[in-house]
């Protein structure tokens, strides 16, 4: 039922008990005829339009029929036959009945006949205390019925429902967002905390999903902490979730003290695990109660520790007795100490809590990771057939369990990251792109690093804050993107790998007006995922070697990287994109990273004299200078973090290093894009921070002049 609807229901019902009151403190006519012509007032009848006559007539009669219903309960004839004491209310509770009937569940005929009978007995009686009975049996089937059409719907759009269930929410969230209707400020908070704790366990930038299974099995186990307001319509879930922990470690307790009894005072040593079951049963059938929001399970676990005790002894009497053991009198107090103890201390320490959630959260990875990969239809299936597999043979109850939860956990995990966290950012995406020259300000770069290409272009997202002059602390960079596609599939998606010429074009063409909309797709996919506040282009040379001859790939790739300058800047002109566009000559790259390593090798006379190395040797050492970072920090102690994409590119290039090491150059001809384009941006993140000491020390200078 819409939620609109139970709101109209909450109404209608209020009224009728409204209208069922008044109607029983009033005082009805005989009846004058055996017809069965009774005289009620005009308030009465009104009020019966509204409450009855409405929601029977529109809500639960199909169309086709509508034109009886409304001539049977034609309101202005109703009243000229009760002004004229001719109204018929058995005839009418008849046809009512044979109406309902007719289109309520098989299961509602019953409350029919028993509605009829009631107003049919009230109307010959002119009881009125029976007659306010069968119009109360009246709006309870009208409701009934309302409540079986839901359910109806329910089940037969099932499919549909789930399948839009998530492209649903991710529209109503992002509405709410855009309306400023939510607030998520504090669900970014709690986002970012847990982001930084499996940072600093980790110390790589952890994935969404990952931050959500740390964060809802901290919620799940810790208790008292606050919940996220994008978690507000998961409440029911968690706090069931919450029960159902507690009640696995409680049980857990109450087998621990069960078996050291035994052992004391039966002195059995066999497995005890096949009586766990029916022990766990029976507590969990004492325990049985409805927690209140207030209440703490872990609370009514204590002060359930006297009926606990008498069951637990009752099981090791059992045993005592096979065993021709006499039963000990202070056994009972003996096991009431014991749990009162446990119970204590786990609420102290939380220990068997703690164990518990570490297996949760790995049991919630991998559930997680495999529900990724399906569709919401596919996980709601499995569930099912996993909830029918469950199920026991028998009627005994079904125990919490591990594996149930971490599912449910699983699958609310991946419609939370799918929906609501995607409509997050769909709603923030705009701002944030247009707003990315305010954060440079505030402290925080996003910067696309672009190695020019057009078969082999290679690009990185860096995230740095702004550096500080002098600044003792190392830096931190976070690498999320780092990939290197092929310009004539770059159109369809730049996440994917690149491919082949032959696979991906039947004939390839380089006409300004293809390579005009493969720059364009390019440039706004990655402005839209990434929203930069600074793009670095690789400058491109006009001659190759300073030879005569302009080769035709210099021509090409010229061309391109002019295409791309030219989107950036209509991005930008259309309010798009808001970011700085600086172009980066690779010699100058170059030179600074290589001069360190030309003077080791050749001496401080060969200082400066990178531009005359052979290509082929640059991009060895660049390779070779960037394994190093990838492997081990910085020199200077910047770190770099990977996460998303860019982890599995870092894999990949140091796992086809380490097959093609001794094999030669030409191994390796497709990494040095990918290290061009890494090693640029930063480079560029070095010279701001030099240019900021360089100004720093002027501006000194300059106050020490003056």
């Amino acid at each position: 039922m819409s939620i609109s609807e139970s709101t109209s229901t909450t109404t209608t019902n209020s009224i009728s008990y409204q209208f069922l009151d008044s109607a029983a403190s009033e005082s009805i006519e005989k009846p004058t005829d055996i017809g069965g012509a009774w005289n009620w007032n005009f308030a009465s009848i009104s009020t019966m339009r509204g409450v009855v006559v409405q929601p029977v007539k529109f809500d639960q009669i199909p169309e086709f029929e509508r034109d009886v219903v409304e001539q049977t309960f034609d309101v202005d004839l109703l009243m000229q036959q009760v002004r004229n004491n001719a109204l018929d209310i058995l005839r009418l509770s008849d046809w009512l009945k044979n109406l309902l009937t007719a289109h309520c569940a098989p299961i509602r005929d019953t409350w029919a006949e028993k509605m009829s009978a009631l107003l049919c007995d009230g109307a010959r009686q002119g009881n009125t205390a029976t007659l306010v009975a069968g119009l109360a049996k009246l709006f309870d089937l009208c409701e009934a019925m309302k409540l079986d059409i839901s359910n109806h719907q329910i089940r037969s759009f099932r499919t549909l429902l789930i399948e839009d269930g998530i492209s649903f929410q991710r529209d109503y969230f992002s509405t709410r967002v855009r309306n400023n209707k939510l607030d998520i400020a504090s669900s970014h908070e709690w986002f970012a905390c847990y982001e930084q704790s499996l940072l600093a366990k980790t110390s790589q930038i952890p994935e969404g999903l990952d931050v959500l299974v740390e964060g809802l099995a901290e919620l799940c186990t810790v208790p008292g902490l606050g919940l996220p307001i994008t978690l507000k319509h998961d409440t029911m879930r968690i706090r069931q979730i919450q029960e159902e922990i507690q009640d696995i470690v409680s049980l857990g307790i109450c087998i621990v003290v069960f078996e050291h009894a035994v052992h004391r005072f039966t002195g059995l040593t066999a497995d005890l695990s096949p009586m766990h079951g029916i022990l766990k049963t029976r507590i969990m059938d004492l325990t049985d109660v409805q927690v209140d929001s207030e209440d703490n399970a872990a609370d009514l676990w204590q002060g359930s520790t006297e009926v606990i005790s008498i069951e637990v002894t009752r099981a090791v009497s059992s045993l005592a007795q096979r065993a021709k053991k006499a039963p000990d009198p202070n056994m009972q107090q003996y096991v009431a100490r014991e749990l009162v103890r446990c119970f204590q201390a786990e609420q102290s320490n939380q220990e068997h809590v703690s164990i518990f959630a570490t297996d949760l959260k790995q049991r919630i990875s991998d559930h997680a990771t495999a529900f990724r990969k399906l569709s919401a239809l596919d996980i709601s299936e499995a569930q099912r057939q996993y909830q029918e597999k469950r199920q026991p043979k028998t009627s005994i109850r079904l125990l919490p369990d591990a594996d149930d939860i971490s599912r449910r956990l699983a699958h609310m995990i991946v419609i939370h990251w799918e929906a609501r966290i995607g409509a997050i950012e769909q709603a923030l995406h705009n701002a944030a792109a247009l707003g990315a020259t305010s954060n440079s300000q505030n402290g925080s770069l996003r910067i696309v690093s672009i190695d020019m290409g057009i078969r082999n272009l290679a690009y990185c997202t860096l995230q740095a804050q702004v550096p500080r002059a002098f600044s003792t602390s190392p830096d931190i960079i976070r690498l999320s993107a780092w990939q290197r596609v092929e310009v004539g599939n770059a159109s369809s998606d730049p996440k994917k790998p690149a491919t082949s010429i032959a696979e991906g074009l039947v004939k390839e063409t380089f006409e300004p007006y293809e390579y005009a909309k493969h720059a364009y797709s390019l440039i706004k996919r990655i402005v839209d995922e990434h929203y930069p506040t600074h793009v670095l282009i690789e400058r491109q040379r006009f001659r190759s070697g300073g030879g005569a001859a302009v080769q035709e790939w210099t021509i090409r790739v010229g061309v391109f990287e002019a295409m791309i300058y030219a989107t950036l800047r209509t991005l930008a002109e259309q309010n798009c994109c808001n970011c700085t566009v600086a172009s980066m000559a690779p010699v100058m790259v170059n030179r600074f990273w290589l001069q360190e390593e030309e003077q080791v090798e050749n001496g401080p006379g060969h200082l400066g004299n990178v531009k005359r190395q052979k290509s082929t040797r640059t991009k060895q050492q660049k390779i070779r200078l960037l394994e190093g970072f990838l492997r081990k920090d910085m020199a200077d102690g910047t770190r770099i973090l990977f996460s998303n994409g860019a982890r599995k590119t870092k894999e990949d290039f140091l796992a086809r290093l380490d097959r093609t090491k001794g094999q030669g150059a030409a191994n390796n001809v497709k990494l040095d894009d990918l290290a061009d384009s890494l090693l640029q941006g930063l480079a560029w993140i070095s010279w701001q921070r030099n240019r900021l000491n360089l100004e720093s020390v002027a501006q000194k200078e300059l106050g020490a002049y003056s």
